[in-house]
């Protein structure tokens, strides 16, 4: 049951990133964030009568409250934000692997926070990462499958996306605290808003204000859009997941979601795909799956 809950996520998540994508030329990716966490904040702020109460608060205590955040700031504002970047700048079809190989980057924190055992699948597993990168990374002069895209895109796209992995593995890490004492609803309904705030602090306010008169209704209902399906629905079921299995086991079901997005990627939009995205692409996922 909760290995579905964790697919299903993959494949929400995929069909969440395909929307910022066709959105990522209009608006920066602090903003399209901000915007998608507002709209999947409403959502548990709206649940939270039904389901939760004030002793459900109660339980966050400092250490946990200091966890949450940390999660919060690593998790959404900087692991979301520089996803979004990565796909901004060389599309969903390459992002997606490289920031897919998140579980890798959990077990590394698992072992260095945690204490947990780290064996010979996770050395094997990050060795087929590296050279899944490589192959993502390439940029054939003329090559059909480097999709026009420059040098420096994706160097820029490359290591954004690598980025978006640590901190999500991290931010899975720090989590995983937090569900044990705290339920999912209160917790999603702390870190929603809490990522608005932040985001619009450090971000939009002070470098992005001017940008905001040119974002119009369609734009910000099809990041709403985003939000729902991948903040609000795909969120819970990732943390329904988090909560009853290994955080190890959870990302590495996860680990799908590039295909699903690849697909995606492919039919919609367009993107050229070539041996090399291919290559790569399955290089990630069987070093994802190598450590499971």
């Amino acid at each position: 049951m909760f290995e579905f809950y964790a697919i299903s996520c993959a494949f929400l998540w995929a069909i969440s990133s395909f929307i910022v994508r066709t959105q990522s030329t209009t608006m920066t990716p602090a903003v399209m964030n901000a915007i998608r966490c507002a709209a999947a904040g409403v959502v548990f702020w709206v649940l939270l009568p039904f389901n939760a109460s004030v002793a459900d608060f109660a339980a966050l205590s400092a250490l946990l409250a200091a966890l949450l955040i940390g999660s919060i700031v690593v998790n959404i504002v900087l692991g979301d934000t520089f996803s979004l970047v990565s796909i901004r700048a060389i599309g969903l079809s390459r992002s997606m692997p490289l920031a897919g190989t998140f579980p890798v980057t959990t077990m590394i924190f698992e072992y260095l926070l945690l204490g947990e055992a780290a064996g010979a699948d996770l050395i094997v597993g990050a060795g087929l990462i590296v050279v899944g990168t490589y192959f993502l990374s390439r940029s054939r002069a003329g090559a059909e499958d480097s999709g026009d895209l420059t040098s420096r895109q994706l160097r820029v796209g490359v290591g954004f996306a690598l980025a978006a992995s640590v901190m999500w593995g991290l931010g899975t890490v720090l989590l995983k605290p937090v569900l044990e004492e705290v339920s999912l609803l209160v917790t999603n309904a702390i870190r929603m808003p809490a990522a608005v705030a932040l985001l619009i602090l450090l971000r939009i306010i002070p470098s992005e204000r001017r940008l905001l008169r040119r974002i119009t209704w369609r734009n910000i209902a099809y990041l709403v859009a985003s939000g729902l399906i991948g903040m609000a629905l795909g969120s819970y079921l990732f943390l329904a997941a988090l909560q009853e299995l290994e955080a190890s086991r959870v990302v590495t079901l996860l680990a799908i979601s590039p295909l699903f997005g690849m697909l995606l990627s492919v039919l919609f939009l367009k993107e050229k795909v070539g041996l090399d995205v291919v290559a790569g692409m399955v290089l990630c996922f069987a070093g994802v799956v190598g450590v499971s």
